[in-house]
């Protein structure tokens, strides 16, 4: 299942400042059920960013520690497991009672 609010998080956290207004533009335009099918020229065009940019976020985004996207043919697919959608929102949690952001550890 995709998850908006994991996606975020995970992604601050594995990518460079430069890239989080782009990732968050990302996040909004995955269709609930998590399959994104869209070219990567579209995906430009709607992040309003270059191709070079998309292909790049979306090749990192397959090689995180916890996947966060998977390619499939020709379309991404963000489904994440419920446990580790907790454990992340337990984190968050943790970090915001100490006043923390994961933009905090860049």
């Amino acid at each position: 299942m995709y998850n908006k609010d994991f996606f975020n998080f995970m992604s601050r956290i594995h990518f460079h400042k430069e890239f989080h207004e782009t990732l968050e533009k990302l996040s909004e335009i995955i269709p609930e059920k998590g399959i994104l099918d869209a070219t990567e020229n579209e995906l430009a065009q709607q992040l309003n960013t270059s191709k070079d940019r998309v292909r790049y976020i979306l090749n990192e985004l397959t090689k995180t520690s916890t996947p966060l996207a998977v390619k499939k043919e020709n379309r991404y697919v963000f489904d994440y497991d419920p446990k580790e959608i907790a454990k992340a929102a337990h984190a968050r949690a943790a970090m915001s009672n100490m006043g923390l952001s994961p933009d905090d550890f860049e």
